[in-house]
C-alpha cells in the first residue's frame, strides 16, 4: 500500500512538472520573437499577455488537479503547443519586415493546417501510429520527420556559419524560414494525438 501511494505521488509530481514545464516552450520562443530582429515594446506586451494567460491556465490546471485527467492534459498540451507554433510564425514574420501579405499567408496556411489536422485527425493519427498500414501517408510522414531531423540542427549551424560571412540579418532570415515548416508540423502532429486519447478512454 505504501509503495502504491509513493508511485501515485511520484506520478502526480511528474504530471505537475510536465504541465508547468511545457510553458517554457512558448516563453523562450516569445523572448526570441520579441527580440528578433530587434526589441519591440508592442510584441513585448502582446506576447507577455499571451504567455501570462497560458501560465494562469497551467496553474489552474494544477490547482484543480485537472492535469491528472489525460484528456484535459492533452487539451492543455494542444493549446500551449499551438500558441508556440503561432509565436514561431510571428518570429518569422518579424524577420521578413512584417510584410502584410506574408503575415496573412502564414496565418491562412496555419488555419488550413489546423482545419486539416482536426478534420482528418483519425487518418493522421493512423499515419502517425501505424505508418505501414497507410503506405502513402506513412511515407510522407516518414519523409517529413527525416527532413525535420536534418533541417532542425543544421538550420542553426548553417545560420551561425553564414552570419560570419553575410551578417546576422541573412542568418536570421535563413533560420526564420526553416522555423515555419516546424510550426505547421507541430500542429499536424499534436492535434490528432487527442483523438488517440479519446479512443483509449472509450
Amino acid at each position: 500500500m505504501q509503495n502504491q501511494r509513493e508511485v501515485v505521488s511520484e506520478r502526480e509530481r511528474t504530471e505537475r512538472k510536465g504541465a508547468l514545464g511545457l510553458i517554457s516552450i512558448p516563453v523562450l520562443l516569445s523572448i526570441f520573437a520579441i527580440a528578433t530582429p530587434e526589441f519591440d515594446w508592442f510584441y513585448a506586451w502582446f506576447l507577455s499577455i499571451i504567455v501570462g494567460l497560458l501560465i494562469i491556465y497551467g496553474v489552474i490546471n494544477v490547482i484543480t488537479k485537472r492535469h491528472h485527467d489525460r484528456k484535459q492534459r492533452f487539451i492543455y498540451n494542444i493549446v500551449v503547443l499551438n500558441v508556440s507554433a503561432l509565436v514561431m510564425l510571428i518570429m518569422a514574420w518579424r524577420v521578413y519586415d512584417e510584410a502584410l501579405w506574408l503575415g496573412l499567408t502564414l496565418f491562412i496556411v496555419y488555419v488550413l493546417v489546423l482545419a486539416l489536422a482536426i478534420i482528418k485527425r483519425k487518418y493522421l493519427l493512423g499515419v502517425i501510429r501505424q505508418p505501414r498500414k497507410n503506405p502513402v501517408g506513412g511515407k510522407i510522414y516518414a519523409t517529413v520527420l527525416l527532413v525535420s531531423a536534418v533541417i532542425g540542427p543544421s538550420s542553426y549551424l548553417y545560420a551561425v556559419a553564414i552570419s560570419s560571412q553575410h551578417g546576422t540579418g541573412v542568418a536570421m532570415t535563413v533560420l526564420a524560414s526553416m522555423l515555419v515548416p516546424f510550426a505547421y508540423l507541430i500542429v499536424l502532429v499534436i492535434v490528432p494525438s487527442y483523438e488517440g486519447v479519446k479512443q483509449a478512454s472509450e
